[in-house]
């Protein structure tokens, strides 16, 4: 709730609390109008704002603060492994090349600084995730203001994975074939599932009438490097996807036996 005085020469000033900087101290945005009526709306305006995440006025907000009430606050919208990646960066990469700057004192060089040194050390892919995810951060706290938003993210390097051939896959559905191994391996080369993703297939994720496997789970390491469940990498990740009748066969044989595939990741 702001406060709001009387000044000397009949004017009204809001104080709007707004959160606090990396060493506790509070903040405080100010606002002055010629009436009450004027103050007290623009205060609100400032509340409503800070509220919806809006409130670009937090320059005296430390780098790396930002970062972590970012990830705390977001803790929910991201995978547990995309938390916890962002976190290792927060502590291998943002913290120690932004140290105590805060938000008001970056600018486009910083950035640009930042980028040569990651590439400096690490696959261009690499960086540009560091570097993209860094962006998606700050542009959340200073919107078009953000120093990211003309620097150019590292190419990506060209991938050196293959998917195995037709006549690889069937040698590898061979040797796999019968053990605890078998679904997975099929969920991986037939219906393209995520590792995380098979692992937490549920009985009432199968459908067997129309023959169908729903992804809405994910069971993945947090970061604090346990297992758990939670959302799929990506809004992308919530799917539904036609499943061959051998591969949800052998899915009747197993579920009635364990609520979860008993596969250790």
């Amino acid at each position: 709730m702001a406060s709001i005085k009387k000044t000397p020469n009949g004017s009204y000033q809001a104080t709007v609390y707004i959160g606090r900087d990396a060493n506790g101290k509070q903040l405080f945005k100010y606002v002055t109008k010629p009436t009450l009526r004027e103050c007290k709306a623009a205060a609100r305006e400032i509340e409503q704002e800070k509220e919806e995440g809006k409130l670009t006025n937090i320059g005296n907000i430390r780098v790396a603060a930002w970062i972590e009430q970012y990830l705390e606050d977001n803790n929910n919208s991201y995978a547990s492994g995309t938390i916890g990646l962002y976190k290792i960066y927060l502590r291998c990469h943002w913290k120690p090349f932004f140290k105590q700057m805060k938000l008001k004192d970056i600018n486009d060089l910083h950035i640009n600084k930042l980028k040569n040194e990651l590439l400096g050390k690490m696959k261009s892919s690499t960086a540009r995730r560091i570097m993209g995810a860094l962006s998606k951060i700050l542009k959340t706290a200073l919107k078009d203001k953000s120093p990211t938003k003309d620097i150019k993210l590292p190419k990506a390097n060209p991938s050196s994975a293959k998917a195995p051939s037709t006549e690889e896959f069937i040698r590898i559905h061979t040797a796999v074939n019968g053990t605890r191994y078998e679904i997975p391996v099929l969920c991986a080369g037939w219906c393209g599932f995520r590792r995380e993703e098979i692992f937490a297939i549920r009985p009432d994720d199968l459908d067997f009438q129309n023959g169908t496997i729903r992804i809405d789970e994910a069971y993945a390491k947090n970061d604090q490097g346990q297992y758990e469940f939670g959302p799929p990498k990506s809004e992308n990740g919530y799917r539904t996807i036609k499943a061959p009748s051998y591969l949800m066969n052998l899915f009747k044989k197993v579920m009635p036996k364990t609520k979860v595939v008993s596969i250790k990741p």
